[in-house]
């Protein structure tokens, strides 16, 4: 291992099974459980707020998850065009199905369907909870060992602002995301770009609000033989809850290793391959990638060195003008994920833009400032004179009249439906 990822060694934290602090599930798990930096935040004081038990929290161990054996004709089924074969095969097995179910849903007689599903056989994968507490890392199977994936799973409860429902639709929507994206000129032409493909959806049921779970490969598409290390990009700014205060983080560590500027290492390894593939990715495709903290990951060989930006997650929102330009199809998507310039004023955009991904842009500026003295206002002016090269006409989908839309504060209570607003705030980073 690298010296240049020393802070995951010496976390002493002891993962279950395969997935140990040396493999390369093992580290990632660990950035993923214990370098989430998941605080309240003025705009979003729920941050913090779980209906997860505790024995199911990214800080837990793991956990069994109940998976039942359903026949095909109760399912619908939404695979990939790049599906794993042998995950396909371990779920989808002649005439019968895995359906994973949270073991917290599994227990909940109310919740639809659960009587209905839980009469059937189960057996149990030993998985463990990553950062955003439904999508669960799948660490031993009862029959083989697998490629490392997750489980995005149905979850009828509140986390943070959002009760984290998986319907027909949205499952729909995912896999047919990945499959646009695999297909995409970026996957051909571009070396720094790469996705965790949602490459497998199961529904229970055939209506249209039955509900189910995605895989989501762990192995990045498109595939590469190198042996690799994944880090989310909270986790570059985050220190580790298992390490002591005066443990470097893992950027200091990164332009150490480089012997880069500071500041050049943090445009051109983070900064401006976040902004060039999330602008290339809607200007190719319409899907709006929502490129946070979370769901943007960074790419490294076993040197420390940047090699793509790996994307994740994809019930994100899809133009409709883009896709239509581009002589694209419109099937398979999420109608409640779809917009249009027409009946939208640039919310959409500012608020993955000027707040989701501004979150993760202002804690590498706040280190950048403290440790290098760089000013923030020159990192965002250097990203704003970027974003203008890389996305062409970008100002067409921004609000007019420089606006920043955020949730209205009022509404950031348990159950209350969000409501975009305009704020006085002004974009910073655009």
């Amino acid at each position: 291992m690298a010296p240049v990822f020393r802070s995951l060694l010496n976390v002493g934290q002891r993962l279950p099974t395969q997935a140990s602090p040396a493999s390369f599930a093992g580290r990632f798990l660990l950035l993923e459980k214990f370098n989430n930096g998941i605080r309240p935040r003025p705009n979003n004081p729920l941050a913090t707020y779980t209906e997860v038990s505790a024995p199911y929290r990214p800080e837990a161990d793991s956990f069994s998850l109940p998976v039942y054996t359903l026949s095909k004709k109760n399912c619908v089924i939404y695979p990939s065009a790049i599906l794993d074969e042998d995950l396909r095969k371990f779920y989808v097995n002649g005439t019968t199905v895995k359906f994973a179910v949270h073991p917290q849903v599994a227990s909940d007689g109310n919740v639809e369907n659960i009587p209905a599903i839980t009469q059937f056989p189960v057996e149990n994968l030993e998985v463990t909870a990553t950062s955003s507490s439904r999508t669960v890392a799948v660490l031993k199977t009862p029959e083989e060992v697998l490629p490392d994936h997750f489980v995005k799973l149905h979850f009828p409860y509140q986390i943070t602002r959002s009760v984290r429902h998986l319907e027909r639709r949205k499952l729909e929507h995912s896999v047919t995301v990945t499959d646009e994206l695999a297909k995409s000129a970026l996957c051909k032409s571009e070396k720094s770009f790469a996705f965790f493909p949602e490459s497998l959806g199961i529904v229970f049921g055939q209506g249209e609000q039955s509900w189910g779970y995605l895989i989501r490969e762990m192995t990045p598409y498109p595939r590469s033989p190198e042996n690799r290390m994944i880090v989310p990009l909270f986790a570059l700014y985050t220190p580790s809850s298992k390490l002591q205060e005066d443990q470097k983080l893992i950027i200091e560590e990164l332009i150490e290793k480089s012997g880069q500027d500071p500041e050049a290492y943090l445009l051109e390894n983070i900064y401006f391959p976040i902004l060039k593939n999330w602008a290339a990715v809607f200007l190719q495709t319409g899907v709006l990638l929502e490129a946070h903290g979370q769901n943007t990951c960074f790419e490294f060989d076993d040197q420390g060195k940047f090699k793509r930006i790996v994307f994740r997650d994809f019930d994100t929102h899809v133009n409709k003008e883009i896709r239509d330009k581009n002589g694209l199809s419109m099937s398979g998507f999420n109608p409640y994920e779809v917009f249009s310039r027409a009946v939208d004023d640039g919310s959409h955009f500012s608020l993955i833009y000027d707040q989701a991904m501004k979150v993760p842009f202002d804690k590498l500026a706040d280190f950048a400032e403290k440790r290098y003295k760089i000013p923030r206002a020159k990192l965002q002016e250097k990203c704003r004179s970027f974003l203008k090269d890389v996305f062409p006409g970008g100002c067409a989908y921004f609000p007019t009249s420089r606006k920043v839309y955020n949730y209205a504060p009022g509404v950031l209570k348990v159950g209350q439906k969000a409501k975009l607003v305009t704020t006085t705030d002004e974009p910073v980073w655009r």
